[in-house]
């Protein structure tokens, strides 16, 4: 099943074939679909550290499970982004200063 979800159509036929499915196979789409966001964010925060000069904290899994977590709640479902996973990141700078 792959549909392009850049599109209306594309996604209108993602959430007709999600709500033919039977819950369990719902669930490991969805779950398979967070595995890859979650890569991709991973890869993406490994980028910002590389521009900015810094090697991978050791932290780095927190790090990522925090931006996937904003990424998750703030941007947009499908067309999230480089500067969603950027925010993301100067988000859980702020949260650190707070501690």
């Amino acid at each position: 099943m792959i549909h392009d979800l850049s599109t209306q159509k594309g996604r209108d036929a993602y959430v007709e074939a999600m709500k033919n499915m039977t819950p369990e196979k719902r669930s490991e789409i969805i779950q398979e679909n967070n595995i890859k966001k979650k890569d991709e964010i991973e890869s993406l925060l490994i980028d910002i550290f590389d521009r900015i000069g810094i090697e991978v904290p050791s932290n780095h899994e927190d790090i990522t499970q925090f931006v996937f977590e904003d990424v998750c709640e703030t941007a947009d479902p499908v067309n999230w982004n480089d500067s969603d996973v950027a925010i993301g990141f100067r988000r859980w700078i702020e949260a650190q200063a707070k501690n």
